[in-house]
């Protein structure tokens, strides 16, 4: 009995054998052949294929029936001869045949089809007495063969009628469709398939085989019984009988694993392809025989090619210059070597471009990387030139520049910086200059404190210091620094000589200075003559004769009192210029200082007939203040309003509390008031003067000096007109005290003069002064002595005793200064006695100097007889002789 499965591996053997074989597959005996059998069907052929044996259509062959029975028994017989009938072309035919048959077993164990393996004698027309010779029998042994390299094989092998009916199903067959022998063969695809469409795929795919009569290689998806999808390879054919083609043979291999892998390298294949063709560079692979096995779309493009167009073409064939450019050269360099090469190359025609290349060899070829680079090297070219540029920019700068490191060498330099140095560009060439040793050692802290802000900032101040000229002197400089690398160990300087700067700036100090000492010096020789005129006015007023006129009494001392004004106006301009001005702060009531301001302007209000009117407040309005400066703030202001009102004119003070912490104070006026144009100018020192004022009106310090000192007080002051011939109003705004307490500065009560003269040296070059002061003194019962020089001083106040020495600075020979000092060395009495500085310099220089050189007070010319008398007064704790 044949082994199981046996039919699977029967039915592609059928097909191929010589020998003519037929099968009848299954309970319905259905038949089924191979060419060479199909003599023995006669004129039944092809219509008996694939039909149950036993109808009427069948060869008659009565005697088979008991080998078929046998067969179908499980039991094999061996060849008998028998005899065989059939009508060929319409005429009875006779033979015999030797016949074996072979039971062949299913996938189930049962018999699923029957083997006919027929070896015919020559045939004869009905009549003819001859037959055949029998031949040699070796079916057996050839459909054993058949079976099993049917059985063994892995593929699907198979085979069909016209109508798609399986006639030959294998091993492997059978378990794609999953179902057993006898239940498959004779059955379509649509019957056996469980996926409809695969199986109207594979049908469809028959039946064009079979109509064309062409084999073909297809692939095919057939899901397996459990519905996993399986791509096969089918390799079908038609198979014929006499010519015609009866059906269809096929073998189909599993490729799915194949399609998988397939498919991953060509997913790894796009992704590189993808990788390749977005890069900006263009790729190409030559293999060893110089052929193009790749070309990417990038670099297609940029030879205005194809890619199909290279593929497979010899590089030489393709580009023939190749051979004689650098690029072959290169090319051929890597390849013989085994090592990368890279290098930049100008490419002619078609590219006219600079390319850069990189080349990689390998055993299957060169990999060639290749980039446009033209634009590289037209920037590299454009920074040349910008370079140059730039160098010549450097070279003809009229400011100093200059490169170096944080280490104190100078690299580089333009002729201005050299020039600034007195140095030589063969200096610079040998190394031979360092910025530390062009810098004197005092500047050599800001040079590094400036490397410092560019290695934080990327740029330093600018900074004032100093260079040593190789002729010996220095020279000062405006220097600049910034970062030249990116790790600011390189920097570069701009420099900018500033001599004509500093020279100018010395220049302006100096007239500064003179324009200071000019006023000082006006101050100065203006308080002598006045001081002789005061004192004279006191003298005459204390002791004047009866027919002496008051009235011009009067006018002597308002015109000297105006002057003395007009000399410490000039005085408080030096001071606030300067910086110098002291301020003597106390709490101040402003109704106080109203009251001062209107005495002091008093004369000149009454001279032009102005009507004054005073509003102020029942309460004291009080602020943290400089009395006798806020006295000269007002007083100043209603001088101001006096001259500017044509006579009879009407001027008003008000006093306000402004309830925000500030109080208010007004002075207005019905003059000839401010044009808009001049408004913003009305502040500025010397106004007047520029604006060509009428007699009388001042030298145009006086508002100047309100606005400087009032901001000095922590407050403001404006100007209100409605323009020319409408009046003016200025409002003043300080910060009001909330609790006025005591004023700090004010005197304490004089005690009653005491009774008897004091001893008094009076020592002043300036005769008529030193007179009339010595008069005035005398007047009042003192003793008084006169020396015009300090010569003799020490042996004068050792004889004489005074109890006061009023002791002008300004002395020939030997000044007031040295003249205190040697008294308060030498002298034993100076310690019982006032020494005071009695001078026209009144500055806080001035008066800080006499208080180092011994002086006990500092007075400044001219001085009014109430303050001599405070002298006397503090004089008269010093102890007679």
């Amino acid at each position: 009995m044949a082994r199981d499965g046996e039919l699977a591996a029967m039915i592609p053997l059928l097909w191929r054998s010589l020998q003519p074989m037929a099968l009848l597959l299954g309970p319905r005996r259905v038949l089924v052949y191979n060419d060479a059998f199909a003599p023995l069907c006669g004129d039944s052929h092809p219509r008996c294929f694939g039909l149950p044996f036993e109808t009427a259509s069948s060869p008659q062959a009565p005697a088979l029936d008991p080998m078929i029975r046998a067969g179908y028994a499980g039991e094999a017989r061996a060849p008998q001869r028998l005899p065989w009938e059939l009508r060929r072309d319409g005429l009875r035919t006779r033979t015999t045949v030797d016949l074996s048959v072979t039971p062949l077993l299913g996938d189930a164990g049962g018999v699923a089809a029957v083997l006919l393996v027929a070896h015919p004698h020559a045939l004869a027309p009905d009549g003819d007495d001859r037959a055949s010779a029998p031949t040699v029998d070796d079916a057996a042994r050839s459909a054993a063969l058949l079976r099993a390299v049917s059985d063994a094989s892995p593929d699907v092998i198979f085979a069909k009628d016209l109508e798609g009916r399986l006639l030959l199903a294998n091993p492997a067959t059978l378990a794609l469709i999953g179902k057993p022998a006898h239940e498959v063969l004779g059955r379509t695809d649509r019957e056996l398939l469980q996926d409809p469409a695969a199986a109207e795929a594979v049908m469809r795919n028959d039946r064009r085989i079979m109509e064309s009569g062409i084999a073909e290689e297809i692939e095919e998806v057939v899901p397996r019984p459990d519905g996993r999808p399986v791509v096969w390879l089918s390799r079908k054919m038609p198979w014929r009988r006499e010519g015609q083609v009866a059906g269809l043979l096929g073998i189909s291999r599993d490729i799915t694993e194949r399609k998988r892998l397939e498919q991953q390298l060509a997913a790894s294949n796009d992704s590189l392809n993808q990788i390749l063709g977005s890069i900006t560079d263009g790729f190409a692979f030559l293999d060893q025989a110089w052929r193009y096995t790749y070309f990417s779309e990038q670099g297609a493009r940029m030879f205005g090619l194809r890619r199909e167009d290279v593929l497979g073409r010899c590089l030489w064939d393709l580009f023939p210059h190749a051979a004689t450019s650098r690029f072959g050269a290169e090319y051929r360099r890597a390849m013989d070597s085994g090592e990368p090469v890279h290098f930049e190359a100008f490419y002619p025609e078609p590219l006219n471009s600079w390319i850069e290349c990189h080349c990689y060899p390998s055993r299957e070829g060169l990999a060639v990387f290749f980039r446009d680079v033209t634009k590289s090297h037209e920037v590299q070219a454009a920074l040349r030139e910008s370079e140059d540029r730039l160098r010549r920019i450097f070279e003809a700068s009229p400011i100093g520049m200059v490169t170096g490191d944080e280490s104190g060498r100078i690299l580089g330099a333009n002729s201005a910086y050299l020039r600034l140095l007195g140095r030589s560009s063969a200096e610079l060439d040998a190394g031979a200059l360092r910025w530390d040793e062009v810098t004197p050692p005092e500047h050599l802290d800001a040079d590094r404190h400036a490397i410092a802000e560019v290695a934080r900032d990327g740029v330093s101040r600018i900074y004032e210091k100093e260079y040593l000229h190789a002729a010996g002197h220095r020279v000062p400089v405006l220097v600049a620094c910034a970062r030249l690398s990116g790790d600011g160990r390189l920097l570069v300087g701009f420099v900018i000589d500033i001599s004509e700067r500093k020279r100018a700036e010395r220049i302006l100090a100096q007239a500064d200075q003179n324009k200071n000492h000019f006023i000082a010096m006006l101050a100065h020789e203006l308080r002598n003559p006045l001081a002789t005129i005061q004192h004279g006015v006191s003298m005459l007023q204390r002791h004047a004769a009866a027919d002496l006129s008051e009235r011009v009494l009067g006018i002597m001392d308002r015109q000297i009192r105006h002057i003395v004004r007009l000399t410490e106006d000039l005085l408080d301009v030096s001071r606030i210029g300067s910086g110098k001005l002291e301020l003597r702060m106390e709490t101040v009531d402003l109704r106080e200082v109203v009251h001062a301001a209107v005495e002091a302007a008093r004369s000149l209000l009454e001279q032009a007939g102005h009507r004054l009117t005073l509003d102020l407040p029942a309460e004291g309005c009080h602020v943290h203040a400089d009395h006798a400066r806020l006295v000269q703030v007002v007083s100043n202001l209603l001088s101001n309003a006096a001259r500017y009102t044509p006579p009879g004119g009407r001027i008003e003070v008000r006093l306000r509390d402004d309830g925000d912490g500030f109080v208010r104070l007004a002075v207005s006026d019905n003059g000839i008031g401010v044009p808009p144009e001049l408004a913003s100018e009305i502040f500025d020192l010397f106004f007047q003067a520029r604006t060509d004022p009428g007699p009388g009106s001042g030298l145009g310090i006086g508002l100047s000096l309100v606005r400087q000192l009032v901001g000095l007080h922590g407050g403001t002051v404006e100007l209100v007109s409605a323009g020319r011939d409408q009046g003016s109003r200025f409002e003043v705004r300080l910060p009001r005290v909330a609790d006025p307490g005591r004023r700090l500065a004010e005197a304490p009560a004089h005690a009653s003069p005491q009774a008897g003269g004091r001893r008094i040296l009076i020592v002043d070059d300036n005769v008529d002064a030193a007179e009339m002061l010595a008069a005035l003194l005398s007047g009042a019962g003192h003793e008084v002595r006169l020396r015009y020089d300090g010569d003799g001083l020490l042996e004068a106040a050792r004889d004489f005793r005074p109890q006061l020495i009023l002791l002008d600075i300004g002395l020939p020979r030997r000044n007031g200064y040295e003249l205190a000092q040697e008294l308060t060395a030498h002298w034993d009495g100076r310690r019982d006695s006032l020494l005071v500085a009695l001078t026209g310099w009144g500055s806080d220089a001035d008066r800080h100097r006499a208080r180092e050189s011994g002086f006990d007070r500092h007075l400044t010319k001219p001085v009014a007889f109430d303050a001599l008398q405070q002298l006397l007064d503090d004089a008269g704790g010093v102890a007679g002789p």
